[in-house]
């Protein structure tokens, strides 16, 4: 019941959606990185920090991270790309996906009733 109550608390008082083209933010970018040495707690603490970043997943698979970012445009984000992926050493590789119509979006969690 506390885990429910505090989901709510979260959606409803410290949440908010805007148009991201309102903020300036024209491209959304989902990239995928791939660490080269054990800096995982490093890395961690710098996507924390970026304002670009929306949000940074640690994954299981072919890549470490799944990171989506919001930039105002393609020269900002080849800047930001250059400086956070291209020389960082703890960076073997990083894909990048422009998203070109967003199909679905959303953080909300379906709550089911408690007994």
């Amino acid at each position: 019941m506390l885990i429910v109550i505090y989901l709510l608390y979260v959606k409803l008082s410290e949440t908010i959606h805007i148009n991201r083209l309102l903020g300036g933010r024209h491209l959304f970018l989902l990239n995928k990185a791939e660490k080269s040495h054990d800096h995982l707690d490093e890395f961690r603490r710098s996507m924390q920090s970026l304002e670009d970043v929306q949000q940074c997943y640690y994954v299981a698979g072919h890549t470490d991270f799944i990171i989506i970012v919001t930039s105002t445009d393609m020269a900002a984000y080849e800047e930001f790309s250059r400086q956070v992926f291209t020389d960082n050493p703890n960076i073997r590789r990083f894909h990048s996906n422009v998203v070109v119509n967003r199909v679905k979006s959303g953080l909300q969690v379906p709550i089911s009733e408690v007994d």
